[in-house]
C-alpha cells in the first residue's frame, strides 16, 4: 500500500481482501514497513457470520488482495 493511501483509508472503515478468500472489516489505524494495522476488527469469512477480533490485527501487504473504503 502506497503511502499515499493514508489520506484516504487511515482512520477509516475498510474491509482488507486476503488471498485466502478471508477478509476483515476494521479502522485502519496504522502502516508499519510491510504490515498493516487494523482495530476494532470483524473476520469475515464466506458463507460464515461475522466474528469479533479483540486487540489490533497485523496484515502482511504482500497477503492484501485488494482493500475497500466502506461508507460507515
Amino acid at each position: 500500500m502506497a503511502n499515499n493511501y493514508k489520506k484516504i483509508l487511515y482512520g477509516k472503515k475498510v474491509i482488507i481482501n486476503l488471498k485466502t478468500d478471508k477478509a476483515f472489516r476494521g479502522f485502519l489505524t496504522n502502516e508499519k514497513g510491510a504490515l498493516l494495522e487494523l482495530r476494532e476488527a470483524e473476520l469475515l469469512e464466506p458463507g460464515g457470520e461475522p466474528v469479533q477480533v479483540k486487540g489490533k490485527i497485523l496484515i502482511e501487504k504482500t497477503n492484501v488482495d485488494f482493500i475497500q473504503a466502506t461508507e460507515e
